[in-house]
């Protein structure tokens, strides 16, 4: 028993490199525990059945002269040696040169044997190998048997327990080199929690060096807080290993550089589990979504959003609104504001200067609105702001504000000015259609009232304007207004005639407003494509006072004043029966 355990001491201190080199020593040590000369290991497979052989002794390779040496047998065609699997017990041969019914002799070369044991060795009810001891001077005995059965019952734990560890040490490396090569972050962590493997992308991440990062808790590695509360979100390593399941954070989580940095991240963390199914580790995949959650963002606002002005949408102040269609937003006040002159501006400027018209009053509409209202485009010039928790005080307060803040406000030469119209739902039980159309019947009113004025002071600013541009023209327009009342009274026309001529003679060329200066001042010749400019003015002009009901019937004047006798003239080419039908 001694000699046993002493041979265990030195197996289990033997620094073996390998897996081979433990069971050569665990060889060496059977036969010098037993006194035998030679012996030999073979693996079993008992689903194969089938015997490879593992190891020889070192004392038999110069005695062995066969030619040809097999290393794997079938159970079937085995003698007497493979009697221990048949019979799953150990067997002696104390008289090896003596008859016996299960030998089958052993091939020309073999050493020559005379005394053998034979032991199976167990790993639970599966025979895995099987051990062979020859020619001891004295007889095996049982001693021989259990002493083999227990050390090399040991020894194979301890191959056992070897091949685990290299298992395990090339799985890691397996997964680790399959971590490593992954487009997104990754970090795996031993079943404590500390981590084990973080790849370059986790290392960008986390702004950890890798070198750092291994054997540290896995918390202190991955910090991780809620966007909106700031709070520190639950370790997504610590449930798992708790809980044994995948898990993937929630939304709104954003990882805490070392550094300093912030990125909003998306992962998952899965247990690592062993050959027998228990966890021995977690590995997280994360990736930086901060690109994605601002692209997310930017869908979000734009969907939300009218694209010229950037304020609210019609879609989503609906929508705003059956959500605070509800008692306790009352009261809620509804200011409906058309913005006046807007048709006059694009018209004789184009839509370019429409645009920063309707910008122009969005900014100041949100300039002059509280933080909880929402302002929206309800269409063309139309505006509408929604005011929860606002009486018809704060409403109308609220109102006059947004209309005063558009005095003295312009867009070039364009006077800026807004009508509006507000109501207020004070009870549950009433139709906000009904409100709506109250506060759109007020700006109507509101409309009606200014918009001569307001028109009336887009034509002069538009005529000033003109002026500024063309010093020159102010006289001209004087001068043809002058003759053209002296013609209309020399050709007998009623009075009423003659001051629509001198009006026309004023504001015939109200549409050089648009053209630009540095082709209306040129000194030279003009191109083709300034005189087609030039020639649009008739009908700008046209258009600018069709829509000022005092000017609508000089309109049809001003866009002639450029046709001939010939029919040369334009815009239309008209002949003088058409002019004088």
């Amino acid at each position: 028993n001694l000699e046993r355990n002493e041979s265990l001491v030195r197996i289990l201190q033997y620094p073996a490199a390998s897996i081979q080199e433990l069971i050569d020593y665990a060889l060496q040590e059977s036969i010098n525990l037993t006194d035998s000369q030679i012996g030999y290991i073979y693996f079993y497979d008992e689903k194969k059945k089938q015997f490879t052989l593992n190891t020889w002794s070192k004392e038999v390779m110069p005695q062995c002269t066969i030619q040809d040496k097999q290393t794997v047998y079938q159970l079937d065609k085995t003698g007497i040696w493979g009697e221990a699997v048949r019979q799953r017990k150990p067997l002696i041969v104390n008289d090896f040169n003596k008859e016996h019914p299960l030998k089958k002799g052993y091939p020309e070369g073999h050493v020559p044997l005379q005394k053998y044991m034979t032991v199976p060795i167990f790993d639970g009810e599966e025979i895995v190998a099987v051990i062979g001891l020859a020619n001891k001077k004295e007889d095996y005995d049982e001693m021989d048997i259990w002493q083999i059965t227990l050390l090399m019952n040991s020894v194979w734990s301890m191959v056992e327990r070897q091949r685990s560890k290299i298992a395990l040490r090339d799985e890691k490396e397996r997964l680790s080199a399959t971590l490593l090569s992954v487009g997104d972050a990754v970090i795996a962590t031993d079943k404590l929690g500390r981590v084990e493997i973080m790849n370059e992308v986790a290392e960008k991440l986390t702004e950890w060096d890798r070198e750092d990062a291994v054997g540290q808790p896995f918390s202190k590695v991955f910090k991780i807080v809620n966007e909106q509360t700031g709070l520190k979100c639950p370790d997504p390593v610590e449930i798992v290993l708790a809980s044994g399941k995948t898990v993937g954070l929630a939304n709104h989580t954003v990882l805490l550089g070392r550094r300093g940095g912030k990125r909003h991240i998306a992962d998952a963390a899965t247990p690592i589990r062993d050959a027998k199914g228990e966890i021995s580790g977690v590995v997280l995949v994360f990736r930086d979504v901060s690109q994605e959650r601002k692209r997310l963002e930017e869908i979000r606002y734009l969907s939300n959003r009218d694209h010229l002005t950037g304020l609210y949408n019609r879609r989503y102040f609906e929508q705003k609104l059956a959500e605070l269609d509800t008692a306790e937003s009352l009261p809620i006040s509804i200011i409906m504001a058309d913005l006046d002159g807007l048709k006059i501006a694009n018209d004789t400027f184009g839509h370019s200067l429409g645009d920063q018209i309707l910008r122009r009053a969005a900014e100041i509409m949100k300039r002059n609105c509280r933080s909880g209202d929402i302002v929206a485009r309800w269409g063309g010039d139309e505006f509408v702001l929604l005011l929860p928790h606002t009486n018809i005080k704060e409403a109308e307060a609220l109102g006059l504000r947004v209309e005063g803040a558009f005095k003295n406000e312009r867009v070039e030469s364009v006077p800026l000015s807004i009508s509006l119209g507000w109501a207020v739902k004070t009870d549950v039980n009433q139709e906000m259609g009904e409100i709506f159309k109250k506060a759109e019947d007020h700006m109507f009113r509101a409309k009606l009232l200014q918009s001569p004025g307001i028109r009336s002071d887009v034509i002069q600013a538009l005529m000033t304007a003109l002026y500024e541009k063309d010093p020159r023209e102010e006289q001209h327009c004087q001068r043809v207004s002058k003759y053209s009342q002296l013609l209309g009274r020399t050709m007998g026309l009623n009075e009423r005639k003659v001051r629509e001529l001198g009006v026309t003679g004023l504001f015939h060329d109200i549409g050089k407003v648009s053209i630009p200066e540095q082709i209306l001042n040129k000194p030279g010749r003009l191109t083709e494509e300034e005189w087609k400019e030039i020639r649009r003015h008739p009908e700008v002009g046209y258009r600018v006072l069709s829509n000022v009901k005092d000017m609508a019937e000089i309109a049809d004047y001003v866009l002639a004043h450029h046709e001939r006798w010939d029919g040369q003239g334009y815009p239309r080419g008209l002949l003088p029966a058409e002019v004088f039908p």
